[in-house]
């Protein structure tokens, strides 16, 4: 595996909620298979199995990015660097590629602050780059303003049945990278659309890859988690797998068709 440039992955590897042995070993097989992103977050509680799991591969360190999250009790300029340098030492790497604040907790009303911390964690080299996960727009909007520094990414739930073409677009128009966390939905309802299942046959693909296929039609960054070997290489096999435009458009229009809810709203949730 080449070393990687400078730009977001096309596809990372999602760790929640795998602990332990399992999570190292599944972290490994996916870098044995070419996955350039791993996603961990300190709210996981699995850095160090993701750590291990890291080492194991015996790749170069500039083979892949690892991404982890602020745990939402860490939040604050001084407690938000320390956090970061926690994950570190967990995860026992000298750089973060991607570090993200996990939730807005905008109760506590100390985002923008945790976002300097986050400025400063860069500065100091401790990670190469800062975002954020679960923020609307106008908080994309409320850090960068008060930094001069926008998120380089925004984590969000996305799947053909909340495909978020309003926040994409915000993201685009501001330069943001978005990653999809769920990516393959909420359970098994997803997996079994017909028309899901229909594309899945015409392209004699598996029903996942087609969603993320559709997934990197768009120009998102998909997470999706398997501890299996085999369907993470099938996983990872999607990103090269080409859609027809119209097909695009079929998934495209399942937005909506069955309506969720978010896994938690990020103006009222709070992380500890």
């Amino acid at each position: 595996m080449a070393a990687l440039n400078d730009e977001l992955p096309r596809i990372g590897l999602g760790t929640w909620p795998v602990l332990g042995e399992e999570c190292a070993r599944m972290v490994e097989s996916a870098l044995d298979l070419g996955y350039p992103l791993i996603d961990t977050a300190q709210n996981y509680d699995n850095e160090a199995a993701v750590g291990e799991g890291l080492r194991r591969s015996g790749l170069e360190r500039d083979r892949y990015w690892v991404a982890s999250k602020l745990r939402g009790k860490y939040h604050g300029l001084r407690t938000s660097v320390q956090a970061i340098e926690e994950s570190l030492l967990r995860l026992r790497l000298d750089y973060i590629d991607l570090y993200m604040i996990h939730w807005p907790n905008p109760r506590r009303g100390l985002y923008v602050d945790t976002w300097k911390g986050l400025v400063e964690a860069r500065r100091r080299g401790l990670v190469r780059h800062i975002g954020v996960c679960n923020f609307t727009t106008a908080m994309l909007d409320e850090v960068t303003e008060a930094t001069g520094v926008t998120p380089y990414a925004n984590q969000i739930e996305m799947h053909p049945y909340w495909s978020r073409p309003g926040e994409r677009a915000d993201h685009a128009a501001r330069g943001i990278r978005t990653e999809a966390w769920s990516p393959l939905g909420r359970g098994g309802d997803l997996l079994r659309e017909p028309l899901l299942l229909e594309l899945a046959e015409k392209y004699d693909a598996p029903v996942g890859s087609i969603v993320l296929a559709w997934h990197r039609s768009t120009g998102i960054t998909p997470l999706p988690k398997s501890v299996s070997p085999e369907r993470q290489r099938a996983n990872l096999a999607a990103i090269e797998l080409a859609l027809a435009d119209e097909d695009i458009d079929r998934i495209h229009a399942m937005n909506g068709v069955r309506p969720e809810t978010p896994h938690a709203d990020p103006l009222s949730y709070e992380q500890l």
